[in-house]
């Protein structure tokens, strides 16, 4: 079948398991999504995916995500010779040959994988975008319960601030600090709205390489596992 030809059928075929039985549907749907992956077809996952968004409007925005990683992946013809599909997800994709790799991962639905850019003391450093404007380098603190960003990120982020908290600082000292509200967090393709960060005045900011600490309020409600290269982040 003809690419735009299945473009149209796949959408026929499951409105109409959907609306006799949207249960069967979404099972049909979703094995059908892991024999597209199993198989690299990524432009036959990628159709199924769009029926997905209609039969499961509330992850539209994580689907839209999974498709643009596969949409990459059939752009530049990856092929992982030798996969085994039946590990859950997509590993590390190997570019099309006479290409240099390209560390893309896809990982299984619920799931988020970050990419790691160095470590400081044993903390991995995190790229992580505030307010989908300003990207910053981040330590990734399983031990800190709330964001902690520098007086200059804030600076750059025109960010208000909306009421003072007390905070624990490395050296056990407690400070006061202002609390500030940030429309997004971006970590990976893991996107968290409204959270609460923390900054103080005077900071040192030499003390933490120029980094703020990203904290629990943004992968608290995720099992985390750090690994050599991702800090994997899925769904409870």
């Amino acid at each position: 079948m003809k690419p735009r030809a299945l473009l149209l059928a796949i959408p026929l075929l499951f409105g109409g398991l959907t609306a006799a039985r949207p249960a069967q549907a979404q099972s049909y749907l979703n094995e059908t999504l892991s024999q597209a992956i199993c198989a690299q077809d990524w432009f036959q996952a990628i159709v199924v995916l769009e029926e997905m968004k209609r039969v499961l409007p509330n992850r539209a925005e994580r689907l839209t995500i999974y498709q643009s990683q596969l949409q990459n992946l059939a752009d530049r013809n990856v092929f992982m010779p030798g996969w085994d599909c039946a590990t859950g997800g997509l590993p590390s994709a190997t570019s099309a040959p006479g290409s240099e790799p390209d560390p893309i991962a896809v990982a299984p639905m619920g799931t988020f994988r970050v990419p790691i850019k160095r470590r400081i003391s044993g903390i991995p450093v995190v790229d992580v975008t505030f307010n989908s404007s300003e990207t910053f380098e981040m330590l990734f603190d399983t031990g800190a319960s709330v964001t902690k960003i520098l007086p200059s990120m804030a600076q750059r982020l025109e960010l208000e601030s909306v009421g003072q908290i007390r905070t624990t600082v490395a050296d056990g000292r407690a400070i006061d600090s202002d609390l500030g509200r940030l429309q997004s967090v971006q970590l990976g393709d893991l996107i968290v709205n409204n959270v609460d960060v923390t900054f103080a005045a005077g900071t040192n900011e030499d003390n933490l390489g120029g980094m703020g600490l990203l904290g629990q309020n943004v992968f608290g409600n995720y099992d985390v596992t750090i690994g050599e290269e991702f800090i994997e982040l899925r769904e409870r």
